[in-house]
């Protein structure tokens, strides 16, 4: 039975890890980490603070 289990984690879930999670950490989350939170960064906190202090 262990052997069953270990080898389905092995297959599917290692599997589904290394695509669809990492794949989607690597485009969606990182993109979006890129372009929306370090615009946002870049251009409202850095002139807020520019401007305020």
């Amino acid at each position: 039975m262990s052997s069953k289990i270990e080898d389905f984690w092995d297959t599917e879930i290692e599997d589904f890890w290394d695509t669809e999670i990492e794949d989607f950490w690597d485009t969606e989350i990182e993109d979006f980490w890129d372009t929306e939170i370090e615009d946002f960064w870049d251009t409202e906190i850095e002139d807020f603070r520019l401007n305020t202090f």
